[in-house]
């Protein structure tokens, strides 16, 4: 499956992106028993601002999910991993993380993961991040701090 860059000026692709992160987020939303969640109150425009590298997977030519990086010295924090819920678990997520770990080997990796949001967190335990510390967003959701260091 092919992985490249996204161009956030292309309004097909900026729009198709969006769509993917409302949706993403719906299904988190449900995972953690909050729609608090700020994603979801993104607009096309904040979205397109936000101070991170995004990159999609593709399949037939589709979009079908994304990950946002935000590197900072020796430290890539993960701002976004999405996957197109119509075509959930079937390795999207997988290739994504796995694109950005051969992207910038040696880096420190950061995420942060719903504390109830199962799926994520199996994701990033597979790929050997650990759990540092959880707390408690503004919006009330429990998060938690995930790093790999290499």
């Amino acid at each position: 499956m092919p992985i490249n860059p996204i161009d956030l000026h292309d309004s097909i692709q900026l729009v198709r992106l969006h769509a993917i992160q409302l949706a993403a987020y719906r299904i988190e939303a449900g995972l953690i028993g909050s729609m608090a969640i700020p994603a979801l109150g993104e607009t096309l425009e904040t979205l397109r601002i936000a101070p991170a590298s995004w990159f999609g997977a593709w399949r037939q030519g589709q979009m079908c999910g994304a990950i946002a990086l935000e590197v900072h010295l020796d430290i890539v924090e993960i701002a976004k991993l999405l996957v197109d819920p119509v075509v959930s678990r079937q390795g999207i997520g997988t290739d994504l993380l796995a694109y950005a770990l051969a992207a910038f080997p040696g880096y420190t990796f950061k995420v942060a993961t719903g504390a109830r949001n199962t799926p994520a967190k199996r994701l990033y335990a597979k790929f050997g991040f650990k759990q540092m510390v959880s707390r408690t967003t503004p919006e009330g959701i429990e998060v938690v701090l995930w790093v790999l260091y290499r």
